[in-house]
């Protein structure tokens, strides 16, 4: 079943924190700054101050990885007044990172992780959605958030409130995400392909699924991308509910660029 909501129904008032943990979060904090990702405020916890100077996150907390009431307060205030957090960490710091996801019970809250990371099975208990991107793919990592953040808060031809996403990743386990981009004169068609293949082993059983398609206007037709989504919809679990939305991106004339996040999987 796909759901959308049209531009006039945009919660603009979710409000959106990402973390880094350690050199490992702090390193795609940088990239996602340096890419000008909007809409969302930035952290990065370390326990070296090396990893807080090379940081451009505007708020840079030091901490000792151990678990005391100190560190619960300074992560509760880093935690006031937010509606939607990612955590960016390769669980290096595990004792860090555990400590903010238990105190964003109350908050939607995503870990974005390498596959390779020790303990995520564990952690995953601790976040709503834990999502497991190749290992230093930094590309990746970034743009699971540029999606999310961008239908949530960005104009779109079709775009997501905050209910939509709260929907798709509240409790929804184990996640993986595919990107593709092309241009010629199936864009959206051809990105949605690239983006399906390196989750061809897994779309079968997926039953959650969140997409975004970015590129401008004069490269692609709504009927395009309509054909694009029912392309996805024939591959994955007959009672999957996908949720998409596209958003403008005039800055890229060349190709469309398509980003799927396949949830709610066990493995």
């Amino acid at each position: 079943m796909f759901k959308f909501s049209e531009n006039e129904a945009l919660d603009l008032c979710a409000k959106i924190k990402i973390i880094g943990v350690g050199d490992f979060g702090a390193k795609i904090v940088n990239y996602s700054i340096e890419k000008v990702l909007l809409n969302a405020k930035f952290s990065v916890v370390a326990t070296k101050n090396e990893t807080l100077l090379k940081s451009s996150a505007p708020q840079r907390v030091k901490v000792d990885d151990t678990i005391s009431e100190e560190s619960k307060r300074i992560f509760s205030e880093l935690l006031a007044d937010v509606d939607l957090l990612f955590i960016f960490t390769d669980l290096t710091d595990e004792n860090i990172s555990v400590q903010i996801a238990e105190l964003s019970k109350d908050i939607l809250t995503v870990a974005i992780v390498p596959e390779s990371a020790p303990n995520k099975e564990k952690f995953q208990k601790s976040v709503d959605t834990l999502i497991s991107v190749e290992d230093d793919n930094i590309f990746l990592m970034y743009s699971v958030v540029r999606c999310i953040t961008s239908l949530v808060g960005e104009p779109g031809l079709v775009g997501l409130d905050f209910a939509d996403i709260k929907e798709v990743l509240l409790n929804n386990g184990r996640g993986y995400v595919g990107y593709g981009k092309a241009g010629g004169k199936t864009p959206a068609i051809d990105a949605m392909k690239n983006a399906m293949n390196p989750l061809k082993n897994i779309l079968g059983e997926s039953k959650h699924l969140l997409i975004g398609i970015f590129g401008s206007c004069e490269n692609f037709s709504m009927m395009e991308v309509n054909e694009s989504t029912t392309i996805l919809e024939e591959t994955v679990h007959p009672d999957a509910e996908i949720v998409w939305g596209v958003t403008p991106d005039e800055t890229n004339t060349d190709y469309i660029e398509v980003i799927v996040i396949s949830l709610g999987l066990e493995k």
